[in-house]
């Protein structure tokens, strides 16, 4: 359960990729696993840099992302792949992708289906080069750091104004971005506490 924004946010919000998505994907989607200490499964991480932008046509935006999975804090890199994640309106995002193996695209589609519900579904196309058992790994391990933010969004309040740091300016401008993607007709997200019980 999430507000629409949330999930195309997580492009703009650069600074969760390298806490939530460092610990390696071995150790799985359940978050109370990935950051639990193992000296044996803490030896590889994923890192992660990149950038948000609002592109030229105003209903884009693209985020440019670099990612390795190395061993031994970088010292050993295992994998490294550059990604552009190109946000296509409010619910399609194309994610290009270039490793040394080949080349794809992997489509995610986000509909609403009730207020606070949405349905995503991811589609993966791959060069020739790209054999299906590798391909199919890796969108298994995609969809295994989907689910961790999944473990966010279901716990997740959403704010329309949230207090935000200074490295979290890209979020800021996401905020502006998506507004243009409401009408006067679109259905408010309205929360209010009727006490002061958690």
């Amino acid at each position: 359960m999430a507000h629409v924004q949330e999930i195309p946010e997580n492009g703009a919000d650069i600074n969760h990729l390298s806490h939530l998505h460092g610990p390696n994907i071995f150790k799985g989607s359940d978050l109370t696993d990935a950051f639990a200490n193992s000296l044996v499964m803490d030896v590889a991480k994923h890192a992660w840099k990149g950038d948000w932008k609002i592109e030229d046509e105003e209903h884009m935006a693209s985020l440019q992302l670099t990612h390795g999975f190395s061993m031994f804090g970088g010292k050993f890199e295992i994998f490294s792949m550059t990604v552009k994640a190109l946000q296509i309106g409010p619910g399609i995002v194309h994610l290009y992708f270039n490793t040394p193996i080949g080349s794809g695209v992997l489509i995610h589609t986000v509909t609403p289906i009730e207020p606070m519900m949405q349905k995503v579904i991811h589609t993966f196309y791959t060069s020739w080069s790209f054999i299906a058992p590798y391909a199919k790994l890796v969108l298994h391990y995609e969809a295994e750091h989907f689910e961790r933010d999944i473990m966010i969004w279901n716990s997740k309040q959403y704010m329309a104004r949230p207090l935000l740091l200074k490295q979290d300016h890209r979020i800021k401008e996401f905020h502006r971005w998506y507004q243009q993607f409401y009408s006067e007709n679109s259905p408010r997200f309205t929360f209010q506490k009727d006490n002061l019980d958690w």
